[in-house]
């Protein structure tokens, strides 16, 4: 969902279209900007271009509209460039990256290594890939949601925060065995509105996601990319809330 970025002195750059979407009708440009002299801009470029191509492979289909990121250099600035409307400035320690239709703020990882700044972020290039490609997942989202930032759809937290986990790879990573763990702590959720919670809610909402696309297809996932609603969702899916949590379980259990 939201997460963060910005700089006064900013210089656009346009991504080139990734090789598997050169034959795409339409292909989005990704404007950049970044602080002057941010250490971060090569390789922050590099992952947005990785990140686009695996969400569009993913989906089998290129952004629709362009997506603007903007990389902040520290909190400060973070906070700035985030839209007042959205309430959430300043920003917690643990926030660097907030992805929505047509927007994407990061905050640079120059300034994650700054515990007085981040928190819960290690910094790594890996992770920094994960966070980057998470974002965009929301962004690709957002452009196939009417709700554009997903505002009100707190109770379909699952769906939103699960699929860019498990777009961006999170799930195969740190939060493997989150799914697993929750179940074995009687810590897995009784409903899905309270799946997005809690010390396991990034391996839990992964796994709904992987779960829907090995059980019910690619295909289903997409067109839930529209469900703004707990009931939009089920009923795309054709399943009740309660069977759909017992055969998420009974799938996460089956699992090595």
């Amino acid at each position: 969902m939201r997460h963060c970025i910005i700089a006064p002195l900013a210089i656009a750059v346009t991504l080139a279209a990734c090789a598997s979407m050169q034959a795409a009708p339409h292909v989005a440009p990704f404007p950049l900007s970044f602080a002057a002299g941010d250490p971060a801009r090569a390789p922050v470029t590099a992952d947005i271009a990785i990140a686009r191509s695996r969400v569009e492979h993913f989906f089998s289909a290129p952004f629709a509209e362009a997506v603007n990121v903007m990389v902040p250099a520290n909190r400060a600035a973070f906070d700035a460039a985030l839209p007042a409307a959205w309430g959430i400035a300043p920003s917690q320690c643990w926030m660097v990256g907030v992805g929505v239709a047509n927007q994407f703020f990061l905050l640079s990882p120059t300034a994650w290594s700054d515990h007085a700044q981040v928190c819960d972020h290690a910094g790594s290039a890996e992770e920094a890939q994960g966070v980057i490609t998470h974002e965009l997942t929301h962004a690709y989202h957002g452009q196939h949601n009417a709700t554009r930032d997903f505002t009100g759809m707190d109770d379909l937290g699952w769906f939103v925060e699960g699929l860019a986990v498990y777009v961006s790879g999170q799930l195969d990573g740190e939060h493997a065995a989150d799914a697993s763990a929750a179940i074995t702590a009687n810590a897995a959720p009784t409903a899905l509105a309270n799946a997005w919670s809690g010390r396991y809610r990034y391996g839990v909402c992964g796994s709904m996601v992987a779960y829907v696309d090995a059980h019910y297809g690619r295909a289903k996932i997409i067109e839930l990319l529209g469900a703004t609603t707990q009931q939009q969702a089920l009923a795309t899916l054709d399943v009740s809330e309660a069977q759909f949590l017992s055969d998420w379980r009974a799938w996460v259990s089956s699992r090595p």
